[in-house]
């Protein structure tokens, strides 16, 4: 993978919900896969590396100079308040079993900006979202869930006989997936993180 290749990547972590789950909008390296939908929780990432997150339509009111986005759901958070429907199961997806309680994961952004992941066992959409909440959130989403689904891995080169290479941690130890799940294709979208080199384009 290119991002691979440029030597800046540090993480990466899942996205959302697949398209089967529901018409949720996509965009990468401005390619639109699925144009976004009104209402919906959006991630975006634009061009000069500035990074968002709020309703389309209403905090994100156009694609002008968008690079990537992803959309999932409604948002957790808005405004700083809870969504008035967070205790409702069936608008927060569908889980294991049916389960209340399972690995769920959101992402967040602060007054000053800063992006803020989130993803934890035995959680239902509130306690996710209190805890985005009390990271200090003022908008936040539900990324993906169910433990088979939820990974956060930090990467780090490594040198080698056959030269440097990316190795693997978990946000969580007790995260399901490989250290090294991302590192090759998914059947699943994620984000990378990255350190953005000077004069280089934003990569999602």
């Amino acid at each position: 993978m290119s991002v691979q290749r440029q030597g800046n990547v540090i993480a990466a972590f899942n996205a959302g919900f697949q398209s089967r789950d529901g018409i949720y909008g996509f965009m990468a390296e401005q390619r639109v896969y699925q144009s976004p939908a009104a209402g919906l929780a959006t991630f975006c990432i634009y061009g000069n590396g500035k990074v968002d997150i709020g309703s389309w339509g209403n905090e994100i009111k156009s694609d002008a100079g968008i690079v990537s986005l992803r959309q999932n759901l409604h948002l957790l958070i808005d405004n700083g308040r809870l969504n008035p429907l967070i205790n409702d199961q069936a608008k927060w997806g569908t889980t294991v079993n049916n389960a209340v309680r399972v690995w769920r994961s959101g992402i967040g952004i602060d007054k000053q900006g800063r992006i803020i992941y989130a993803a934890g066992d035995s959680l239902t959409a509130e306690t996710l979202a209190r805890a985005l909440l009390s990271a200090g959130c003022v908008r936040a989403m539900e990324l993906d869930i169910n433990s088979y689904w939820v990974t956060f891995n930090f990467f780090r080169r490594t040198a080698g006989k056959q030269g440097a290479t990316l190795e693997g941690t978990k946000l969580d130890p007790s995260m399901r997936r490989s250290a090294a799940r991302y590192l090759t294709p998914d059947t699943r979208d994620f984000f990378y993180l990255t350190l953005k080199p000077l004069n280089a384009q934003t990569t999602p």
